[in-house]
């Protein structure tokens, strides 16, 4: 007996709801390992985020463009995802690749933007509005790394601006620096790690690993309502124009009898007259 895919159904049917009828499937069937993702723009210190978080160097740093593809790893029960760089290729391939992640494939999100750069540019901050009108801040951090490499005069300037640029996204900032955690636990210097950001951070983490069943039932059910509800609507328009089809071919039939009825009479009238 042959086997349907009821999701590639459901795409079939919600065509415009793609992404989210993917993000219910692997929800759905995915293992419960939680998923944390970073995303950010290249060269902004993503994957020495994640070597830092992890433990040892898992994914490649580097001041060139790198990471072109989703990488992932598991440690600890967590499933780490690097991501390729935002706005960093001319055909936008890494671009797909790092929303596709933020929207379907990943639990919890760390975005990365560094502070020698400065403000949020605007392809940072359209991805984060995108990312609010999705739904997705709520397990999300605005993750503001390599502060050590930024006076704290220029920093404090750089985190109010950045303030004002997501105030109403509802998105946490953390600022981080991940050369001095590492250098802190190489040199057993506690206070050096403790000033590295990533106590507050690790923080963050445990709390959506303590939440992540309950958040994980809770999407579920929410993505199950938005599609039924699209289904729903779906159904109430299409039999709408049934029903504006049917009245159309009513009049169109009344329109065809009337005619039939007076040609009838009209025949009728001339046999009479012979």
């Amino acid at each position: 007996m042959r086997q349907t895919d009821p999701y590639g159904e459901l795409e079939d049917l919600l065509p415009d709801e793609a992404d989210q009828v993917d993000q219910l499937r692997q929800l759905v069937e995915d293992a419960s390992v939680p998923r944390i993702a970073v995303v950010g723009k290249y060269n902004h210190g993503k994957s020495s985020l994640l070597n830092a978080l992890i433990g040892k160097d898992v994914f490649k740093a580097s001041d060139k463009r790198e990471t072109t593809e989703v990488r992932r790893y598991e440690s600890n029960g967590i499933t780490w995802i690097d991501t390729p760089g935002l706005d960093a290729d001319v055909a936008g391939h890494d671009d797909h690749l790092a929303r596709q992640v933020a929207y379907t494939g990943a639990d919890a999100l760390l975005v990365v933007h560094s502070a020698v750069d400065g403000e949020l540019d605007q392809c940072e901050a359209d991805f984060l509005r995108a990312l609010a009108a999705a739904g997705r801040t709520d397990r999300a951090l605005l993750v503001i790394s390599c502060v050590d490499n930024v006076d704290e005069g220029a920093l404090t300037q750089t985190l109010q601006v950045i303030s004002r640029q997501v105030g109403s996204l509802s998105i946490p900032i953390m600022e981080v620096s991940s050369t001095r955690y590492v250098r802190g636990k190489i040199e057993g210097k506690q206070r050096l790690s403790e000033a590295s950001g990533f106590v507050p951070l690790k923080a963050q983490i445990a709390v959506w690993l303590e939440g992540h069943a309950d958040n994980k039932k809770a999407e579920i059910q929410r993505l199950r309502t938005q599609l039924l509800d699209r289904l729903s609507t779906n159904l109430s328009l299409h039999r709408t124009r049934l029903e504006v089809v049917e009245s159309s071919f009513a009049l169109k039939k009344l329109g065809f009898q009337l005619q039939v009825t007076e040609l009838l009479l009209e025949t009728r009238k001339k046999v009479a007259a012979l």
